[in-house]
């Protein structure tokens, strides 16, 4: 206020100035005073109008302006409370269910991996998973690829854990000492491995992950130092990462991993028990792109094609931003639900929309003498939008609380191993976005119904009160947009209508298709026994007894009628292999990729398969 009182001062200042001066030239050409002072204030007209032109051009003008718009625009919504609560409920339910949802895009496909510069982060494997990455190829790309700043291995698999108050599955991982100091990442309790951990006769070491460490061991903070049996090996926990860090979806579905161990080279063998091959985590240059990268990928993988083994050969590297393992069908689902509420808010913006006209029905006399008062179109478009937006706001807000509650059920109802359940929370970006959703839902439900209410014609309203002819054309116009509105609303509802409809639909047919398994009274349970399944020099002498033990005990309950063991689930997959099939009469050889199980003898008559 001060500064706009010290402009006004100096503009009545500079006014006087220019007419004082005026006014001495025309004393000094012969005038007399008062004739020189009519004559320089002619020549410089009408100073009132020059002062509203100069503060036209004032910002302070425009902000006072906006300022009584706003402030009538509350007045408006607080003198028809009905109005204002339908408006504000229909807009918060709209922006809620978008906010909500919106958490779980953000959560699950945009929000980064809490990594140093992640964005020069890159994951490289082999695009074939048959074979597993070496550490003499790991080597060869730390050595012939100048693109990348540092390299570290990461190995996943998922151990049985002895060492908290019940045994628990966790995917656990291996790591090489650079692994932490690559990532850029710090320890919330204690210290992360080191290259010396890597060491062969090194002590076992492992760091924790912040879930395991509250679910196993109740946070305890005195669990440095303290060992814990994983795989029948004793482990001496040295670390505990902080919450948010996480190293990608595991083979289990779960993003949080149990615990990191080193990767002892000397001792490695990631073809052992079955278990999954590693990948390479890589840090790439300042200023290097990814076509660059992939060029130098391209010229190692030829000369691996002439280096190693023939089963090796014609297996690509492929480098790929580091992230959550999402399936298509899950980025499918959130994308096709996003989109879903994003048709329940529009519906909501048309609803407002036909509200507003309404309402603007009922001003029509009021913007029609401020028409005629002068009043411009601009102004009142102006005035009409920010109502708008003060309702979008209130929705919004409103929208806040009632999202809070919808993300506290969509992590409640999330189906198990839904990838970063715990990120599906209010943050910045979801705030960005339900500001932005409200501007634009006041823009979807307030544009149209402010051009309409601000024509031109609205002079004729007046007219039209008393007789004139002016009143029905206006009246015809704001039918056919009501009723263009209206229709635009069933449309978007037959939308979400038939869409739903059609997805009960097909879920009805999956659950009643013809798999070729019983499953009525057939039930799966997944048990993992210690060391990988007894997979090595115990498979022998301790796995067979523990698995009868495991399977006489389920025998025994009442109401079992038969178990049996299998590697996988009847309608899950097994372990992809490339292979070579030789037919008697058929010159060459046949190509091709399958998957086996193995299988107890009597599991076909236990689920209910029948041969072909």
């Amino acid at each position: 206020m001060r500064l706009r009182k010290r402009m006004l001062d100096d503009l009545d200042r500079d006014i006087r100035d220019h007419i004082a001066q005026e006014t001495q030239d025309n004393i000094e050409r012969g005038m007399s005073p008062e004739e020189a002072r009519y004559a320089a204030l002619r020549k410089f007209g009408n100073v009132t109008r020059v002062k509203e032109d100069s503060r036209e051009v004032w910002i302070f003008r425009w902000l006072e302006e906006l300022l009584q718009d706003l402030r009538f625009g509350l007045r408006m919504l607080r003198k028809n409370p009905g109005f204002t609560a339908v408006a504000v409920l229909t807009l918060a339910l709209g922006i809620g269910a978008n906010t909500a949802i919106f958490s779980v895009v953000n959560g699950i496909l945009i929000e980064h991996l809490p990594y140093k510069d992640s964005s020069r982060l890159l994951t490289i494997r082999r695009e074939q998973i048959a074979y597993p990455i070496s550490f003499d190829e790991v080597e060869d790309i730390r050595r012939e690829c100048p693109a990348f700043e540092s390299i570290a291995l990461y190995h996943q698999y998922g151990p049985l854990i002895l060492g908290g108050a019940t045994p628990e599955r966790r995917s656990s991982s291996y790591v090489s000492g650079d692994f932490f100091l690559l990532l850029g990442v710090d320890p919330l309790l204690g210290r992360l491995v080191l290259p010396e951990d890597t060491k062969p006769g090194q002590p076992q070491v492992t760091v924790l992950s912040y879930r395991l460490w509250m679910d196993q061991f109740g946070g305890d903070q005195r669990i440095l130092g303290r060992e814990i049996v994983v795989e029948k090996d004793l482990y001496t926990v040295i670390g505990v990462m902080p919450r948010e860090f996480e190293m990608g979806a595991d083979w289990m579905g779960d993003s949080n991993e149990g615990l990191w161990v080193p990767l002892v080279p000397s001792a490695w063998n990631p073809r052992k028990s079955g278990r999954p091959g590693g990948e390479i985590i890589a840090r790439v240059k300042k200023g290097v792109t990814g076509s660059e990268v992939d060029a130098q990928l391209q010229v190692l993988s030829d000369r691996f094609a002439g280096k190693y083994p023939k089963n090796r050969r014609g297996i690509q590297l492929g480098a790929h931003p580091p992230g959550l393992q999402i399936f298509p069908a899950l980025r499918a689902g959130i994308l096709i639900l996003f989109g879903a509420v994003g048709i329940v808010l529009l519906m909501a913006s048309v609803n407002v929309s036909a509200l507003l006209m309404a309402r603007a029905r009922a001003r029509q006399n009021e913007l029609a003498i401020r028409t005629a008062l002068g009043a411009s179109r601009l102004r009142i478009i102006r005035q009409l939008l920010l109502e708008s937006v003060l309702l979008a706001l209130a929705g919004g807000a409103f929208g806040l609380l009632f999202s809070a509650w919808g993300i506290r059920l969509l992590r409640a109802i999330a189906p198990p191993g839904t990838p970063r359940v715990d990120r599906f929370h209010i943050d910045s970006n979801v705030l960005w976005f339900t500001l932005g959703i409200s501007l634009l839902a006041a823009i979807l439900f307030g544009l149209l119904p402010a051009l309409q209410a601000s024509s031109r014609r609205l002079w004729g309203v007046l007219q039209g009160g008393l007789g004139g002819v002016f009143a029905g054309t206006v009246t015809r116009q704001r039918h056919s947009l009501r009723s263009a509105l209206v229709i635009a609303e069933v449309a978007l509802a037959a939308v979400l209508v038939v869409s739903g409809a059609l997805l009960a639909r097909s879920f009805q047919k999956l659950m009643n298709i013809d798999t070729g398994v019983r499953a009525d009274h057939v039930l799966t349970l997944w048990v993992q026994l210690s060391d990988f399944g007894c997979a090595q020099k115990e498979a022998e002498t301790e796995c067979p007894p523990k698995t009868q033990r495991i399977l006489d005990g389920i025998n025994a309950l009442p109401g079992m009628e038969r178990a049996v063991l299998s590697m996988s689930g009847p309608l899950q997959g097994g372990m992809i292999w490339d292979g070579k099939l030789y037919v008697e009469g058929v010159q060459g050889e046949l190509s091709f990729r399958g998957s086996e199980r193995a299988v107890a003898p009597d599991f076909f008559a236990t689920v209910g398969m029948h041969v072909l």
